[in-house]
């Protein structure tokens, strides 16, 4: 699956989504994902500052976590578009 641009939605909004799993340890994630190209998105937090992060896990020949950052650009247009 080709995403070309994932906008940013409301925590509410992205419970609706079948690939958002909210808070789910690592070895949760390895067991869901088992085909190439599986993936989800999930809550966790930072142990040093208990930030919430949203992760992006993926399988594709092994499970990759990738942290999504909200860039100040996202947050401008997100303003821009309302």
């Amino acid at each position: 699956m080709f995403f070309g641009q994932l906008e940013m939605k409301e925590e509410g909004a992205l419970e609706e989504e079948e690939w958002f799993h909210g808070v789910l340890p690592r070895e949760e994630v390895h067991r869901l994902l088992v085909n190439d190209g599986d993936y989800l998105v999930r809550i966790t937090y930072n142990r040093a500052t208990a930030e919430k992060q949203y992760v992006l896990s993926v399988l594709f020949s092994t499970h990759k976590h990738f942290i999504i950052q909200k860039s100040p650009q996202v947050s401008e247009r997100r303003r821009l578009n309302t």
